[in-house]
């Protein structure tokens, strides 16, 4: 019989251990269906890329992020699809998490009480609960609060089944021959876009099926899943830090997942430079090649930075 969501918490918990974070440990686990129908159960802790471990101290700055990836979008970037998952998370998901969270189509998230009470539910309680649970809820995202202690369920968000979810720009995806993933076809699909979004940041990528079935993504920035005007005024006093839109490097790295697809680094282009925080979710994934179309803009100076370190220490290499 498949577990129950207490044993399933439980498992998160045990990922949780294997964080090797000095403060904040944080476990996530994903149980859905692949692409296939075939049903998975796949975890991870909060870690530092390998790649950034080498090469940052612990406590040093990639731009202005760090250097680690939450557990939330370490299990995502490792799942074969996530579309109606369910996600059990050992702490309270960030602002970020949750865009990441609503962009994977997740169906329902489960925290674990005791998450109100670490280092890190403390410090994250003002933004999960003005800033992420709002963001899960717009999305259609179900989230229930566990008490392993008296076993009970608490239901924190029932999104309708009938709901209907407003999408600002829909990642464009085209499925092309084995023959068609050539250099000639990638700039081609980099033209289209630069015609199409002048002056806007998008990313452009080709990625395949665990079958070998060929894709292409053109993949712009938008605002939250579900978000429109009066949702983004209403969530703008309490943004500080946070922003609504998700980047287009995030973006693709999640939609990839959510297909169960990989991206070819060989073809992976990105218009502007990404965030640092983009960097490191990039680097995550196990990502270390990058094209470049303007290296000298991006969405903040903290991305050019991130730019800077990476190609100095020689992370990323970039074309």
């Amino acid at each position: 019989m498949p577990a129950g969501p207490f044993a399933r918490m439980e498992k998160a918990l045990e990922i949780e251990s294997q964080s090797r974070h000095p403060v904040h440990q944080v476990g996530a686990l994903l149980c859905g269906q692949d692409t296939g129908k075939a049903p998975f159960e796949t975890g991870h802790a909060n870690f530092w890329p390998p790649a950034l471990a080498e090469n940052f101290a612990p406590d040093e700055k990639l731009g202005n992020a760090s250097t680690t990836v939450h557990a939330e979008i370490a299990v995502l970037l490792n799942a074969p699809g996530t579309e109606g998952a369910e996600l059990y998370v050992t702490d309270l998901p960030c602002p970020n998490c949750a865009k990441a969270i609503a962009e994977a189509r997740i169906g329902s998230v489960f925290i674990d009480s005791h998450a109100h009470e670490t280092p890190l539910g403390v410090k994250m309680e003002p933004y999960f609960s003005g800033i992420s649970r709002p963001l899960l809820e717009y999305a259609g995202v179900n989230l229930f609060e566990l008490n392993r202690k008296e076993r009970t369920v608490k239901p924190l968000i029932e999104v309708s089944e009938s709901a209907v979810i407003p999408i600002e720009k829909p990642v464009e995806m085209t499925l092309i021959g084995r023959n068609e993933m050539t250099e000639e076809k990638f700039e081609e699909l980099i033209e289209s876009a630069q015609d199409r979004f002048p002056g806007e940041a998008f990313v452009v990528c080709f990625a395949h099926t665990r079958l070998g079935s060929r894709t292409a993504l053109t993949v712009r920035p938008h605002r939250t899943i579900g978000i429109d005007e009066e949702k983004a005024g209403r969530l703008a006093p309490l943004l500080e830090k946070y922003n609504l839109t998700l980047q287009p490097l995030n973006r693709a790295l999640i939609t990839a997942a959510r297909y169960g697809l990989s991206i070819d680094p060989e073809f992976l282009y990105s218009s502007r430079v990404p965030t640092a925080r983009e960097f490191v979710n990039l680097i995550g994934a196990e990502i270390t090649a990058l094209r470049l179309g303007d290296r000298t803009t991006s969405r903040d100076e903290w991305g050019l930075k991130a730019l800077g370190q990476l190609e100095e220490k020689g992370v990323l290499q970039v074309g």
